[in-house]
């Protein structure tokens, strides 16, 4: 019995080793494998850099371009995502019609979402008219993962056409949620102002879509669409007129006050907070006042941007802020205004 045993511990330690060894083989294959790998990228990149400076043709760098598998070549290409405009379409005109690329465009078409998906990213990468239209037919057959991408690829190649299509046809929009489709269009570029205002001037889209638009303008403080903006202010969507108002705040648009203004009575209190917040933004010392008064609003936002607008708006601000302190009956409103005399949250913590 004891043989046995012996035997059998023998033969599992002899499995043991071999088995260590098959793994350190395979470690240090793998090893060599990702070594050769990034050598081969660097080369590749070495090319595309010679072609730029000039020192490689067109031919030669296709040439260099087919003698390397897709990974490489997509991973080499990765580098050149945000390289200069003319460098990108040299770059596409002179690459778009080898067989890694012409591969990425079918499967756009005919590949499953997810293969569609990072064929839409790869496309986005070369600037060529041959990938340009490809990535319009992606955004436009869907579906939505993949009108995403393309939509994302098309936008970093700031393609106003793509987004007037998009503003154009709603319902083909790849989300519906307000910060995705804002971050979508803040990517074309401040190129995109002026189709997203009159877009929001002429067109009647769902809530979502006109708040992503107001978000945009209002980042870039793009005030030719300052009027535009005010007239959403009576939107029916609670989403919308904080958006607007938020857009007017951002923009400084001094001349809207009263529209704000009128907003503090406005029965949703996200509305009445970003009224508040906007005034101060606004500069306009004549809203004082008005402002003293929603430090005593019932919802703790709207004064706190009450109090902090009032801080904003120099010495009638803070002498406000000071009667409001020492004299008023609401102890909320008393404690919000000690706060902004004392520098505010930030400071007084050591933040």
């Amino acid at each position: 019995m004891t043989k046995v045993v012996v035997g059998l511990l023998l033969a599992l330690g002899m499995v043991a080793i071999w088995a260590a060894w098959a793994w350190l083989l395979s470690r240090d294959a793998g090893r060599r494998h990702r070594k050769r790998h990034r050598a081969a990228i660097g080369v590749f990149r070495g090319s595309i850099d010679a072609f730029f400076a000039g020192e490689l043709t067109a031919p030669q760098l296709r040439s260099a371009a087919r003698e390397v598998s897709d990974l490489v070549f997509w991973s080499a290409l990765e580098r050149y995502g945000n390289a200069r405009r003319a460098e990108r379409r040299a770059l596409g005109e002179t690459l778009e019609r080898i067989g890694h690329v012409r591969r990425e465009r079918r499967a756009l078409r005919e590949g499953t979402p997810w293969r569609s998906e990072l064929a839409a990213r790869r496309a986005g990468i070369l600037a060529g008219p041959r990938n340009r239209r490809a990535l319009h037919g992606a955004l436009r057959s869907g579906p939505r993962l993949v009108a995403m991408a393309a939509a994302r690829a098309l936008a970093r190649r700031r393609d106003l056409r793509a987004l007037r299509w998009l503003l154009a046809h709603a319902e083909h929009l790849p989300t519906r949620n307000p910060r995705t489709l804002a971050a979508l269009f803040r990517v074309f570029g401040r190129g995109a102002c002026g189709d997203l205002a009159n877009t929001l001037e002429r067109s009647a889209h769902e809530p979502a879509v006109l708040t992503a638009m107001l978000n945009v303008l209002g980042s870039w403080r793009h005030r030719d669409a300052a009027d535009v903006c005010a007239r959403k202010i009576v939107s029916e969507s609670m989403e919308v007129r904080v958006a607007a108002i938020r857009a007017l705040g951002e923009m400084a648009s001094t001349r809207h006050a009263p529209a704000a203004v009128a907003l503090l009575g406005d029965p949703a209190w996200p509305v009445r907070a970003q009224a508040a917040r906007a005034l101060g933004r606004m500069g306009a010392p004549s809203v004082v006042p008005v402002l003293a008064e929603s430090t005593c609003d019932r919802a703790w936002w709207v004064r706190r941007h009450a109090a902090y607008a009032l801080g904003q708006l120099g010495e009638p601000g803070r002498a406000a802020l000071t009667a409001i302190r020492d004299r008023s009956p609401d102890p909320y409103a008393r404690e919000m205004a000690d706060e902004v005399l004392r520098g505010g949250f930030l400071r007084r913590t050591g933040s």
